[in-house]
């Protein structure tokens, strides 16, 4: 795993929480500011249509209201001419936005009107009065409001009201009001940013009253603008025909079909959210910033007292006492509190070293005591060993060769023949011996055991006179030994087997692998061994055969050991004895 330092990590981590804590929740905040005040830009823009809705509308209630309560009068009904036209003339002059008044009794023919303030050619077209005769009986309690355009291609509001006698339809009042004449509601003066303005709609979409012409590009408004009329109230983003953005606001006026707009560049008011938005950024990205910077400065203030302890302990050496004298420092913080530990810590284990030293010393001294009777130990058993073994076979030379010396014939063959079997068995022990007590060098390689076994066989058998059957349990065994070795191994171990079935007999030998171990199982049908014996075994020099020099198992334990391994014999249960060897599979 690659080394992060801690300085590394702190930091990282602190990045992290700040990401976390200030990244997401100041990323939230300034998200949902941004949006909040993009709402409230939009609000503030409906806030304004409505306040001027609703200063049309009050300019134009009154104006409704007397031409509805004109209607109503039973002066007006009786139809008076003279009489009529002065009440219409002191209304229209009572009436701030009333430029005009008439009473028709059929379309082409007016009963009364008031004194005239304008143009003939501003009046309402006969097709406005045609039509407030035909929907009079419609109206009844109210009054229809219409724009026209006088054939001075301005633009008027005719008002008219049905005047009945007695449910009886005795003609209609109309009320003029010549939009040049007026300003309703401060519509022309209002100002909006540096590019917004306001204007009227009609029910038809058409712009009544208008800053400036250009700008609303003929009076008509954007169809997403109509669309909101169905609404009342509302704003929409939109593009106007050069492609820029616009946000307008609608606001209907109650006492007509009408409503007022009121437009600006989206740009210019999502100013204020952008200039936000833009700063809470920046503040953001600073904060995160000094938090990095913040974290470094406290992980150094941690870290380097650590890497201080660090270098010490590094560099520590038990005579210098650089470490120990940290024990008597006072701690004033977890460090600390550490650093008397580890100071602690040190002289403990500076003295149970001092202490690991001397046992280890006196250890040493024991075991080179102990080594050296062993040593002589084992000479001693292998010089009285090897002394008994050749006394016998020398004596009998030795005699045999004094009675040599005056016999003749046949009897001194056999002497002479004698005296080469005992030599050969002292040939044979000292053989044993060397080989006993020679380093063991081991060559290791692939090996197949199985075939090893039966070549070893063969060697065995060549010079027996008796049937001896060799049954193993598998067809190929292979392992890493040393062949030669291990060939020695299974000479000792088949000879005794044959030794001690001299009749004949079976040997079964069993190989398996388990858990890393090479176990290997050779069983006869001898004459088995007494139980006291079994710990006698593998000693040098014991044996329980006339000829044998006693050191067969011996080689083969050594052989065992140098492999890793170990051999001992059992008992079987039947009859026999029973050869277990095992070693690690490398």
């Amino acid at each position: 795993m690659k080394f992060i330092s801690i300085r590394t990590k702190f930091t990282i981590v602190v990045v992290i929480l700040s990401a976390v804590t200030t990244g997401l929740l100041g990323s939230y905040l300034v998200w949902k500011s941004y949006q909040a005040l993009r709402f409230q830009a939009q609000q503030s823009e409906l806030a304004l249509a409505k306040s001027l809705a609703w200063q049309v509308n009050r300019g134009l209630s009154s104006a409704f209201q007397a031409v509805e309560a004109l209607s109503h009068r039973p002066e007006t009904a009786r139809m008076e001419g003279a009489s009529l036209a002065s009440e219409l003339t002191l209304v229209t002059s009572d009436t701030e936005l009333l430029d005009a008044m008439f009473v028709y009794q059929r379309p082409d023919h007016w009963v009364a009107r008031s004194v005239l303030s304008l143009d003939l050619k501003n009046l309402p077209p006969n097709s406005f009065i045609r039509e407030s005769v035909a929907r009079a009986n419609e109206l009844r309690e109210s009054v229809l409001v219409k724009v026209y355009q006088a054939p001075s291609r301005n633009w008027g509001v005719g008002i008219s009201a049905p005047i009945f006698d007695r449910n009886r339809l005795k003609g209609i009042l109309v009320g003029v009001l010549y939009l040049p004449n007026h300003t309703i509601g401060n519509l022309e003066t209002a100002e909006i940013g540096q590019s917004g303005f306001a204007y009227l709609i009609d029910d038809q979409g058409e712009a009544l009253i208008r800053p400036d012409e250009n700008r609303i590009q003929g009076g008509v408004p954007n169809p997403a603008v109509l669309s909101l009329r169905a609404q009342k109230e509302g704003v929409v983003l939109f593009q106007d025909g050069q492609g820029k953005k616009i946000m307008a606001a609608y606001a209907s006026v109650s006492s007509a079909n009408w409503g007022v707009v009121v437009r600006q560049s989206a740009d210019e008011c999502y100013a204020p959210a952008e200039h936000m938005l833009r700063f809470m950024s920046f503040f953001l990205g600073l904060t995160l910033l000094l938090s990095v910077i913040l974290a470094l400065a406290i992980s150094q203030r941690i870290v380097e007292p650590l890497l201080r302890l660090t270098h010490q302990v590094g560099n520590y050496r038990s005579e210098s006492g650089n470490i120990l004298s940290l024990e008597s420092m006072k701690p004033v913080d977890e460090i600390g509190v550490l650093s008397l530990a580890i100071g602690r810590m040190t002289r403990k284990i500076k003295f149970q070293s001092q202490e690991r030293e001397r046992a280890h010393t006196k250890a040493l001294q024991v075991e080179r005591k102990l080594s050296e009777s062993e040593r002589l130990a084992t000479v001693g058993q292998l010089a009285a060993g090897l002394a008994h073994e050749l006394n016998n076979p020398l004596t009998v030379i030795l005699g045999l060769s004094q009675l040599a010396k005056k016999s003749k014939g046949i009897q001194l063959r056999e002497w002479l023949e004698t005296i080469k079997k005992e030599s050969e068995r002292c040939q044979r022990l000292v053989r044993d011996l060397l080989y006993f007590t020679r380093p063991i060098r081991l060559r290791r390689k692939k090996t197949d055991l199985v075939l090893l076994i039966h070549h070893t066989w063969k060697q065995v058998f060549l010079n027996r006179t008796a049937f001896y059957e060799l049954k193993i349990h598998s067809n190929s065994f292979q392992v890493s030994v040393d062949p030669d070795r291990f060939k020695q191994v299974f000479i000792n171990i088949l000879s005794n087997a044959m030794d001690a079935m001299p009749e004949g007999g079976r040997v079964e030998i069993g190989l398996k692998k388990t858990r890393g171990q090479i176990k290997v199982q050779v069983k006869d049908q001898g004459r088995g061994f007494a139980r006291k014996n079994l710990e006698k075994f593998f000693r040098p020099f014991f044996t329980t055969k006339s000829g044998g020099t006693g050191l067969g198992l011996s080689i083969a334990r050594a052989i065992l050991q140098s492999h890793g391994g170990r051999i001992w014999a059992e008992r079987n249960k039947l009859h026999g004895a029973v050869f277990r060897l095992q070693w690690p599979d490398s």
